[in-house]
């Protein structure tokens, strides 16, 4: 069979299971085993076939079981794992991807993952008594790496069974494994169970997490729950056996405490691009247009940057002129809302050869990896540095050793010395965090693997074939269990709140909803409704919250300004100049105010009100060219053609621009003075008649209503065709 026919039978497979068919599903399955070498499929398919059967045949019979939900459950889960594995097994065939050519690879290390895990143990084992005596042994360590990259492998490709979690679960668990093998193994799981769904798999982490071994191994697995629950929240509902292990955090305190932080870390960790878009495009140009003896100042200051700047009244003004003092600050709150600004330091870095093997991107960070080449006192640097910044992620702790080790020995005293600098630095920063943490060791186990798992589907150079879990916003509400754990209206405003600040309006809609209507007479809650529609370019729906605001007694500043700026929208600009005369009651000498007000009058064709705003605009900042074409144009509209032809004038002496020339012409064509009017024509068309034309004709309304007929426009439009030659566009 294609690939394209296997995809088709499977995606009609799913929809089957979906709509409550197995039978169907079962004998298409029976029909695809038969035609395959595997006689352990055909062998699973008629026991679960057979299964179904006598269950439908007790049922039949009018038999009571109180275990066939569970039963049934675990059928159709049966029927969707096998489904899974026959599509990516057909992939793998041919596909180039990293998992398919890992899967395909396996069979070559001729070692099973018990055989690899012992031979884990036992080398760890080895290595440590080596060690405790003051040696080293290179071949054994090479050979720890090696099998260590193995079993992950085993671990993220194949398929689970009831032998395989105990198996991987007693691994994760027992002492003998060693923490590093440990967290290797889970990170392994949470990869495998972004793509396909594998319920051993899953129980495999909530062993992990029932256990509570160590802070580290729990935060691991209670991130991949989490993860695994977004991506499979239909298939973790159909399987009552993981719903029940599930519930049995319900009643935890604590567990409430840690899905809620993990929650966050997530949505801070998808929120990533944005932080170092804003880096590369907003904060680093602006540091690199600094004179660089300013650059060699404010290194000399080292930490003390914010007491050099005190005491150099130059520096700030030269900060302030190049915007940069405020991207500092944007920084500094970036920092404290928990962004990883790491990110743009350490992409650069994920470029050496030991990046190619995907295990390296989720090992424990070890200075003794072969990989490292540095002297034992450099080694220690490190390790100094890591112990300034404990919550630096493993696979950003390896490029930092890398690049040192890439490095001229002449500069790495001076780079260590500089990093360690920064390091502590940032450690302060990191500490106020963690005072601030109830389980900060949970609390940064979290984060690192976040960020793990982040610069992994971001920067791998084989992302085909990666499933990224950070692509859409978590959807914590609809996942099952925890998403009744989180559904209090502390969490979702904590989250709408995010959302709101860091300019996810569509994330935030929904949740601000749910808000509103626990709390409908909330008017900050509207006023939040509103903002993110209108940001979202649906103005209708923004006034209808904006409007329900108001309804609630509520006569900020801010919604005033909102409702005029929405009517504007809606362009219902009677409503607009009625809001913005509201909004200049508290705010007389606004000139922004005022000249919105003059636009909306002007629109509303009340013309003599638009010209004393904008009036009033001219007297409290006068030789603005903005106002005087302003008052120009309307001038024109109202009819007052001897002083707009006054306006122009001035307008036209200096700097004008094509649109000036335009709407001179105009004023010059409704006053009959046509060979004025044509020759203003000539100067707004430049060289380039055809954008004239889309103006011209955008007039057309106004030059209507002024008794310019729709014959005598084609015609002077023809007449400034042929007075300017060639056609600009062939």
């Amino acid at each position: 069979m294609t690939l394209e026919t296997i995809i088709k039978l499977c995606d009609s497979i799913r929809r089957s299971v979906a709509e409550g068919n197995l039978v169907t599903p079962l004998r298409r399955l029976e029909l695809y085993a038969d035609k395959t070498s595997d006689p352990r499929l055909a062998d699973r398919l008629r026991r679960i076939h057979d299964n179904y059967r006598y269950m439908l045949k007790f049922m039949m019979d009018g038999s009571i079981d109180s275990s066939r939900s569970s039963m049934l459950g675990d059928i159709k889960d049966e029927i969707l794992t096998i489904t899974d594995r026959i599509e990516r097994d057909t992939i793998a065939r041919d596909s180039s991807d990293i998992f398919s050519e890992t899967l395909r690879n396996l069979p070559l290390s001729k070692r099973t993952l018990r055989e690899t895990l012992s031979l884990v143990r036992n080398i760890s084992a080895n290595i440590l008594l080596i060690r405790s005596a003051g040696g080293n042994d290179p071949s054994l360590q090479k050979a720890l790496e090696e099998n260590l990259s193995l079993a992950f492998n085993h671990v993220w490709t194949e398929s689970g069974s009831s032998e395989f979690q105990k198996l991987v679960s007693n691994a994760i668990l027992s002492d003998d494994t060693g923490d590093q093998a440990a967290v290797l193994l889970i990170n392994a799981l949470i990869l495998s169970l972004s793509g396909d769904f594998d319920r051993y798999k899953f129980a495999i982490l909530l062993d992990v997490m029932e256990a509570e071994k160590s802070e580290t191994l729990t935060a691991r697995a209670m991130v991949g729950i989490m993860l695994a629950l977004a991506r499979h929240s239909d298939r973790v509902s159909g399987i009552p056996s993981l719903i029940s292990r599930l519930e049995m955090l319900q009643d935890s305190l604590m567990a409430y405490r840690r899905l809620r932080e993990i929650l966050m870390a997530i949505i801070r960790t998808r929120d990533t691009d944005r932080v170092t878009d804003k880096m590369n495009r907003e904060v680093i140009p602006e540091i690199m247009k600094l004179q660089p003896d300013m650059i060699r100042k404010m290194r000399e200051a080292g930490d003390d940057i914010e007491a050099a700047l005190e005491d150099n009244p130059e520096w700030q003004e030269m900060l302030e002129n190049s915007s940069l003092g405020e991207k500092m600050r944007e920084i500094n709150d970036m920092q404290e809302d928990g962004s990883d600004l790491m990110m743009v330091a350490f992409s650069p870095l994920k470029q050496y050869p030991f990046f190619n093997t995907v295990s390296n991107w989720f090992l424990p960070f070890d200075i003794n990896h072969s990989a490292i080449t540095l002297s034992d006192e450099e080694k220690g640097m490190i390790r100094q540095m890591l112990e300034f910044n404990k919550g630096i992620c493993h696979s950003d702790a390896f490029s930092l050793a890398l690049s040192l080790t890439k490095m001229p020995e002449n500069q790495r005293q001076m780079m260590t010395s500089q990093m360690a600098q920064q390091f502590e630095a940032h450690a302060e920063e990191i500490e106020k965090t963690l005072r601030k943490s109830s389980s900060a060791e949970f609390d940064l186990e979290t984060t690192r693997t976040l960020r793990e798992i982040y610069r992994f589907v971001k920067l791998f150079r084989k992302k085909e074939g990666v499933d990224n879990p950070f692509r859409n916003a978590i959807p914590f509400q609809s996942l099952p269990v925890v998403g009744e754990m989180l559904s209090d209206s502390e969490i979702i405003s904590i989250v709408a709140e995010f959302y709101l600040k860091h300019q996810y309006y569509s994330e935030a809609l929904p949740l601000l909803q749910i808000l509103h209507d626990e709390t409908p007479e909330d008017a900050s809650v509207l006023e939040k409704i509103g903002y993110c529609y209108q940001r979202l370019n649906r103005p209708e729906k923004a006034l209808e919250a904006f409007s329900k605001a108001e309804l609630t007694g509520n006569t900020s500043k801010w919604l005033i300004r909102r409702l005029a700026m929405t009517y504007w929208q809606t362009k219902d600009f009677e409503k607009a100049l009625e809001y913005y005369i509201k909004a200049l009651e508290n705010d007389p000498e606004n000139r922004q105010l005022i000249l919105r007000a003059g636009a909306a009058a002007l629109h509303a064709g009340r013309y003599d009100e638009a010209l004393k705003y904008y009036h009033h605009a001219d007297y409290l900042k006068g030789n603005d060219p903005a106002v005087a074409r302003a008052i120009a144009w309307t001038q024109l509209l109202k009819g007052d053609y001897s002083k707009s032809e006054t306006q122009y004038e001035k307008i036209l002496s200096s700097g004008p621009t094509s649109s000036d020339w335009l709407n001179a012409g105009h004023l010059f064509l409704v006053e009959g003075k046509m060979k004025e009017a044509m020759k203003y024509y000539k100067e707004a068309i430049g060289d380039n008649l055809d954008d004239f034309i889309v103006s011209f004709n955008g007039d057309s309304r106004i030059l209507e209503e002024r008794g310019i007929s729709k014959a005598d426009r084609e015609l002077i439009l023809d007449w400034l065709r042929e007075s300017h030659g060639p056609a600009s566009k062939p």
